[in-house]
This record gives C-alpha cells, structure tokens and sequence, in this order.
C-alpha cells in the first residue's frame, strides 16, 4: 500500500519498529490525534495502553501528512542520522590511512563466507609440511585481513552517508527506523530496498564490450535489471529498489551531494525482469528503480 492513502499494521512495524519508538511516536502526536495519556509512577506523561493498542492507533489515525513531518524529526534525533552526518569525514580518513599503508586498488583480498578455505589455503596448506613458510604465510593473512577491513569500514560509512543526503535530498522521504523486511524509505509513499553494488556485474560487462561503461551510465536500468537477476536467492524480494552502483569501483565520494540531488525521486521506472528460482524455476517479475551511478 502506498502510505499516502493509508497504512498497514506491517508497515507500521516497518517504519517505526520497535513498540518503544511507535510509543514514542504516540507521544508526540498526541495534541494532533488525541492520544490517551497518563502519567506514571516516575512521574512521565506516557501513552495509556490499557485504552489503546498502539499498532492499531496509529493504523486508525494515520494521516500522512502530519505524520511525515513528526517522522523526519524523529530521524533527526537517531545515531543513525548523526552517524551519516559525519561520516564523510571519516570515509576520508581512513581513505588516507588506507593508502599510507600501501595499498593502491579496492580489490577484495577474499569472500567473507569462504574465509575457512581462504585461510587453508593461504597458511594452512602452505605451512602443515614446511614451517618455514607459516611467519610469511601469517603476516600475508594478516594483511588481508587488514585490507578487507578498511574495505568494510568503506562499505560502511559510505552506505550511511548515502543515506544521511537521500534523506536530505528529498522532503517525502520516510526512513525506517529499523530496516526490517527489506525496506530502507519511503519515496514518495512507496517502500524502497536500498542496494549497495560495487559493480555493474561481469556478465553485463561482458554483453557490451567495451561500450559496457557508456551503455550503465546512459541506461542504468538495464544494469539493475541484472544486478535483480543475479541476486542471491536467499536474499530475493520483488518490493520497489533503489540501486546505488559504484561504476568504476573506485570508492569516490566526492561530488556525490550533487549527484544525489541530481535524482528524481518521484519518477521510478518500472523494470521487468526473470528470475530462476532453484524450486519453482524461471518467473517473470517488475518493479519500480532508482538508479544511482556513481563514477570516478
């Protein structure tokens, strides 16, 4: 449902997760929706719940106008919010740090969810029979290990910073408080999943050859089209997304404010798409995107 018209007791537990903060959500509102209150025994105004149950309150009363307005302040109260605010300054810093260390490219120096057989294979094979190799084969591991973790600390305090100026970029634009169910915003009345990509994908590199580049970044909704059908199936959803591609992999933030403001967040377009599901096979699905190219 598009919460502009109204809102489900799911969507009130996707925006505002936890009942502490759909309490406190109450709260605020209460001159504006009549909210029962009292006080309690330490002397706090809080919502009376024995009169209401929260969920349902806010599903009767939404209007989503006002609650929108209520929304983004609230955000603006959250670690969240303040963690985005600064986090361009920290991106810089460990940048500068990363390369002082020596190291030149974003290269991942291993998959996560195959560290036991990257560790196997980078000490343990090379060192069981000859322990002359285990200092070298250590140290390499250890700066692995190290490289990868600046890579998730980019990964990180990018993804916040993108978040802290969407946000910013755009009045109509809820974000939840708790990032359940797969929904990052809502743009415009309508739920986004907000993905992170640090590539266009080879399989799309290798269908347009060295076009590849000018064809992501003149029809970007193509590029999402593949990144939604290579997805992994433990983590598929059909709900609208929000694609932020780092084209050139190149971990860039600079310029990236105008970018952002660049977007038109009231125009999505619908992309169709097939997926092969490991049970049921191939089903044919669209959604509406936003696309986010970033580059060098």
């Amino acid at each position: 449902m598009n919460i502009k018209v109204g809102i489900t007791k799911e969507q009130v537990g996707l925006i505002l997760g936890s009942k502490d903060t759909q309490h406190l959500f109450l709260r605020i509102m209460k001159d504006v929706w009549n909210v029962p209150v009292k006080v309690n025994r330490k002397g706090v105004e809080v919502v009376d719940t024995k009169l209401i149950d929260i969920t349902n309150f806010i599903v009767e009363n939404w209007n989503y106008d006002e609650a929108r307005v209520v929304l983004r302040e609230m955000f603006r109260t959250t670690e969240k919010y303040r963690n985005g605010m600064k986090a361009i300054k920290l991106f810089n810093h460990y940048k500068s740090e990363y390369f002082k260390l020596g190291y030149v490219d974003y290269k991942w120096p291993f998959v996560s969810a195959q560290f036991d057989s990257y560790a196997v294979k980078t000490v343990v094979y090379p060192s069981a029979y000859d322990e002359t190799n285990f200092d070298g084969s250590l140290k390499k591991m250890q700066k692995d290990i190290e490289k990868f973790s600046y890579l998730k600390i980019f990964n990180t305090l990018r993804n916040d910073y993108l978040e802290y100026l969407i946000f910013n970029a755009d009045e109509d634009i809820i974000p939840t408080f708790s990032h359940r169910g797969g929904i990052d915003y809502y743009i415009h009345g309508i739920g986004f999943d907000q993905k992170v990509s640090r590539s266009v994908t080879n399989q799309f590199m290798d269908c347009y050859g060295e076009s590849w580049r000018d064809v992501a970044l003149s029809e970007p909704h193509i590029v999402s089209k593949y990144l939604m059908e290579l997805g992994d199936e433990s983590r598929f959803s059909n709900v609208p997304r929000f694609f932020i591609v780092d084209v050139d992999g190149s971990y860039d933030l600079e310029g990236i404010e105008d970018r952002v403001k660049e977007i038109s967040f009231d125009e999505p377009q619908n992309v169709s798409y097939s997926y092969n599901h490991s049970s049921t096979g191939v089903k044919k699905y669209f959604c509406p995107v936003i696309c986010l190219m970033l580059t060098k």
